[in-house]
């Protein structure tokens, strides 16, 4: 039976140092990549099915399309708010307006529940002002 040192010691390494050279060897040849990523959530469960990638796509001297994924993450935990800092709430506030057109531009496109309301955004504005003083 192989034990659970030879499969995190051993096996997943040189798994890892091959598909490495895989990756590297597949990247030399592309004398121009671009870097791209990629979210993807489920709301068809009651679990959060959240992945995110990153991928590298290019086009070889013979203008052959290579892809690989770089890197995949399952189930991001965001953090959202961080008790022992104050400030990143009116951190993400800021952020948020910062990004106000954007958020609004993107909002028709998904199927968001939540949509601020002019009124809404005000009271950010307003609520951002009062915590800078501190």
């Amino acid at each position: 039976m192989v034990s659970r040192f030879h499969i995190t010691e051993k096996v997943i390494p040189e798994m890892y140092q091959r598909v490495r050279a895989k990756v590297l060897e597949l990247l030399k040849d592309l004398p121009h990549i671009v870097i791209t990523t990629d979210i993807w959530t489920s709301d068809s469960s009651s679990q959060s099915n959240d992945f995110i990638s990153l991928t590298a796509h290019g086009i070889t001297a013979t203008f052959e399309y290579k892809v690989t994924v770089l890197k995949f993450c399952h189930s991001m935990d965001r953090t959202q708010d961080i008790s022992t800092r104050w400030d990143s709430t009116l951190q993400a506030l800021r952020r948020l307006l910062e990004q106000r057109v954007a958020v609004q531009a993107c909002l028709p496109r998904i199927t968001c529940k939540a949509e601020l309301t002019t009124e809404e955004w005000i009271m950010m504005e307003k609520v951002v002002n009062i915590y800078a003083v501190f």
